[in-house]
């Protein structure tokens, strides 16, 4: 039902933006205008234009709104894609955290940037179905930013038509410029506060121990609860992948809570540990009276947490997003005159001290 309303929505805005070319209407109402004229939700809305804007239909502007594209690029402008090997939407964590990273420093920089998604299933059609190649081929995209965990083959493919850097290290087997979050750091900084505040039996919950971010994270909390001479055992991990459903997660935390003793958590990132404190609440556990909590990004949550209440460690998305547009720009017009294909920087992370863990006495 939700992809027959998002087709329905495309199609509806696909017209709409014809309707307005040939009216010489380059600029689109604003997206709560276009969820009352159709509708549907702004999410909707948001999730559509993005899509639009992967085929190069629309452009959209951090602070200026959403344009139509012109058959022929305007002067000189830098266009750059961000791509991801799956579907992307706007709502889901550091990815869109990313991507609005990316906009704001290109809107600084008067750069255009399009959203090219399903990458994995473009490279898997035959060349005069795949979209992505004859925008490349056409000359209307200047380079791109690889800013999801991607297959080796999709990464390869596109660097070798176009200038690519890889953002957040999930790329690691192919010679790309790269930059990515401490999360080592990031892992030992969440169990070091925990530890100075008392805690001693610290679990790890996390959704997909298919990531470099989860181990990297566990890495970081094992180092610094092994200087403090705590052990940090497999026992005190709890993948949560599969318990998302409201009538699983608050049991399985609750056995692992009471079966390993367990007073503070380490949650993979923010929305996981809201779902973990909103789990805890249900079952009757009290944070941070009884149990302690740090999360990791400095997301939003909606309404599930509030804002001042989770303590989490910053990792510096915009930051991490500039540095990725400025190595990517660098390798665009540098790049036949240095070799920069072994670049990889790491941008640091901090803690951000709130009211969710408790001093133990």
């Amino acid at each position: 039902m939700i992809q027959s309303i998002e087709v329905a929505t495309k199609e509806k805005l696909s017209r709409l933006v014809e309707e307005k070319r040939q009216a010489g209407e380059l600029k689109l109402p604003p997206e709560r205008d276009l969820s009352e004229l159709f509708g549907v939700s702004r999410s909707t809305i948001s999730k559509v234009l993005y899509q639009l804007a992967g085929e190069g239909v629309v452009t959209r502007k951090k602070g200026s709104g959403t344009f139509i594209t012109e058959n022929e690029r305007l002067n000189s402008q830098l266009c750059i894609g961000v791509g991801f090997e799956n579907i992307y939407h706007p709502d889901w964590g550091f990815y869109g955290k990313n991507v609005e990273g990316i906009y704001k420093a290109a809107y600084e920089n008067d750069i255009d940037i399009q959203i090219f998604d399903r990458l994995g299933e473009q490279f898997d059609r035959s060349f005069e179905r795949n979209r992505i190649v004859k925008i490349i081929e056409a000359g209307l995209l200047d380079g791109m930013i690889l800013a999801s965990k991607m297959s080796i083959q999709t990464a390869a493919k596109i660097s070798s038509m176009i200038p690519a850097v890889t953002l957040g290290g999930d790329v690691d087997c192919i010679d790309l410029p790269s930059v990515k979050p401490d999360y080592f750091a990031a892992g030992f900084l969440a169990a070091d506060y925990l530890l100075k505040n008392g805690h001693r039996n610290i679990g790890y919950v996390y959704l997909d121990d298919n990531c470099s971010q989860v181990s990297d994270i566990y890495s970081g909390v094992r180092l610094a609860m092994q200087n403090s001479g705590v052990a940090a055992g497999k026992n005190l991990c709890l993948d949560v992948k599969g318990k998302n459903h409201i009538s699983q997660l608050p049991r399985a935390l609750e056995y692992f809570i009471r079966n390993n003793n367990i007073t503070a958590i380490v949650a993979e990132h923010d929305r996981i540990a809201a779902k973990i404190i909103k789990s805890l609440e249900s079952a009757g556990i009290k944070l941070p009276g009884d149990i302690s909590i740090v999360g990791f990004g400095n997301l939003d949550v909606g309404n599930t947490t509030p804002l001042d209440f989770l303590t989490t460690v910053n990792m510096n998305l915009e930051q991490l997003s500039k540095t990725a547009l400025e190595m990517l720009l660098d390798k665009i017009r540098n790049g036949s005159k240095r070799d920069c294909g072994s670049l990889e920087r790491i941008v640091h992370p901090e803690l951000i001290i709130r009211n969710s863990v408790r001093e133990l006495s």
